[in-house]
């Protein structure tokens, strides 16, 4: 599991996958996790595990953008990608492709420790 407590690593994590497959990470970011009550509930439930969200976007060739995807899936975390997006990059000559993901990652819940 990733952990929401750990900023740093968890982006440090999309770095190393940057540096293993020749895309460049022009953004990631990872969103606060927020408990949202159920609706005539109170308080929502206490958990193990929550959604941890990061917005991330690369610059390459198609194939290592195709080899970064293929990496957040299987690597280390469960992952689902909520979105993404391909488009021409704007630097075409070097880069040809540019693509926003969002993604959640099963992680545990702020306050519990990553088992």
């Amino acid at each position: 599991l990733a952990n929401a407590n750990t900023k740093a690593s968890n982006l440090a994590y999309f770095y190393d996958l940057e540096a293993r497959t020749g895309v460049r990470l022009t953004r990631v970011t990872q969103e606060e996790v927020v408990e949202q009550p159920v609706k005539g509930r109170g308080a929502p439930p206490k958990r193990n595990f929550a959604p941890l969200i990061f917005a991330i976007a690369v610059d390459g060739r198609f194939a290592d953008i195709v080899r970064f995807v293929d990496l957040v899936q299987r690597d280390r975390y469960l992952v689902r990608i909520e979105n993404m997006r391909l488009a021409p990059a704007s630097d075409s000559a070097q880069r040809a492709v540019q693509a926003t993901l969002r993604i959640s990652v099963l992680a545990a819940a702020p306050g519990e420790p990553a088992k």
